[in-house]
């Protein structure tokens, strides 16, 4: 090619390119000529400045084979983005002279990704089932949302959930369903009130609710965009698991026969850990419970009697529990009060240890028949619920550091003779090992928080065991 001082002439117009949909293949060619042979034949392209959407890549070569070089291809999947974003950048035409820009133009556009998506639902309207009253029930609903920093939050949109269940901002449906109607338990069918010509109760049986079937519609929203979805759920009334009820057909497929008409109470503190506690201290933690029926109920710690931890008929290791039922797997010095719940007493001390305890809890009403039931009702229980709680003993306390919390530099490359020491008061050797710390430096009850976060030595060092 002819020398000449002549800059390459834009053909593409600067500025907006346009607008793509995320996760669509999108390309376009950018065009300029060379001013003194009026071609591309010469030119290459490059983009100097800005940046493009992330998935969209450049190249210098032709579109389509056999275009002579000189066209910039835009082409690429555009990723997921939160709302239309917008992207800005330079590009350089010009020509090659020994290997060296020679003659260049410089041209800046944009294009915009439009980002925002609506939620999808994961959650189908007969996923969260049918429930008799007085059960507790924790139902996690799920939308997919592909923009990756949206939030989802969910509400009731139209119609009513059943007694007692709440629906949560993040989408937990959670609660004890209370019975519908919530008649008193002296309501009489067919019963007059006193100076009025009408029936204060319906004429049927009594009952302090009765079956019956909920809809309702829930939005789940990211703050743009916004997805429904209606559900429904059938409340079996305890009430009317009866041999002359008309609403539970003998082909219903939820109610089976050995059901009983008494509700069942719940224990309403959610499983799992409750927490780390220091030995050699007053301890108290209330485990909360209801009932339906309005009965009264009591705490135990397994399926036999109140505050026994024999499971009746059991004399070996109950499958999928992980400890055996027999034994009390409490911390020595504490005892569950039945009657009100608390798990209380004094810790005695540890000495140098740290000890998570595993334990079970349940709720079943006293014992005793009711006029309308003959349930024998002390054997109407909830589930065994397991918690655990961990005992720090003098781990931290008893333990003096000799060696200071700043330790000599090391050049890179050269051999770590260090020591770490530190000395018990009962002369115990110890070991060392690196403890997993959270990064925020947050504390439990005084020590660090080892649930979370890496603590890690440089690259090529060793903590031995000696120190």
């Amino acid at each position: 090619m002819a020398d000449s001082t002549a800059k390459p002439i834009w053909v593409t117009t600067a500025g907006d390119l346009g607008t793509v949909p995320e996760n669509e293949f999108y390309q376009l060619t950018l065009e300029a000529i060379d001013d003194v042979t009026q071609t591309d034949a010469d030119l290459k392209f490059k983009v100097i400045a800005g940046s493009l959407p992330a998935g969209v890549q450049v190249t210098t070569q032709g579109v389509l084979a056999g275009v002579p070089q000189g066209s910039l291809s835009v082409q690429g999947v555009p990723q997921e983005v939160d709302d239309n974003t917008k992207s800005e950048f330079t590009v350089r035409a010009y020509n090659e002279l020994n290997g060296s820009q020679n003659r260049v133009a410089d041209r800046t556009f944009n294009i915009t990704i439009t980002g925002a998506d609506a939620p999808v639902w994961v959650t189908t309207s007969s996923d969260i089932g049918n429930h008799y009253d007085g059960a507790n029930i924790s139902y996690q609903l799920e939308v997919t949302d592909s923009d990756p920093s949206s939030v989802v939050e969910f509400s009731l949109l139209t119609g009513t959930l059943p007694p007692g269940v709440t629906l949560s901002t993040t989408g937990l449906l959670s609660g004890v369903i209370l019975p519908s109607d919530d008649l008193p338990g002296d309501a009489t069918a067919g019963f007059d009130a006193t100076g009025t010509n009408f029936d204060e109760f319906p004429m049927d049986f009594s009952s302090k609710g009765s079956s019956k079937n909920f809809q309702f519609t829930i939005e789940a929203s990211d703050g743009r965009f916004a997805a429904i979805q209606e559900f429904t759920m059938f409340v079996f009334s305890k009430d009317d698991l009866t041999a002359d009820s008309a609403d539970i057909l003998a082909d219903e497929t939820d109610v089976t026969v050995d059901t009983h008409t008494a509700r069942t109470p719940v224990l309403i503190t959610p499983a799992g850990d409750i927490g780390t506690y220091r030995h050699d201290n007053y301890f108290a933690f209330q485990f909360e419970g209801f009932d339906a029926d309005g009965d009264p109920f009591e705490f135990a710690l397994t399926s036999g009697a109140a505050t026994a931890f024999d499971a009746d008929g059991i004399g070996f290791d109950a499958t999928g529990i992980g400890f055996d039922r027999i034994s009390l797997d409490l911390p020595p010095g504490l005892v569950l009060d039945q009657d009100t719940g608390f798990l209380y007493g004094i810790i005695p001390a540890a000495g140098l240890t740290e000890t998570v305890y595993t334990f079970g809890i349940l709720v079943k009403k006293q014992a005793g028949v009711r006029e309308d039931s003959s349930v024998e009702l002390g054997e109407v229980s909830s589930p065994l619920t397991f918690y655990t709680m961990t005992v720090i003993g003098a781990i931290d306390s008893e333990i003096t550091w000799v060696t200071g919390a700043t330790l000599p530099n090391i050049t890179n490359g050269d051999i770590s003779r260090m020591t770490i020491e530190a000395t018990t008061a009962s002369g115990t050797e110890l070991q060392y090992q690196i403890a997993s710390i959270s990064p925020t430096g947050s504390t439990v009850d005084g020590m660090p928080d080892t649930a979370s976060g890496n603590n890690k030595l440089p690259q090529g060092l060793e903590l031995m065991g000696s120190g």
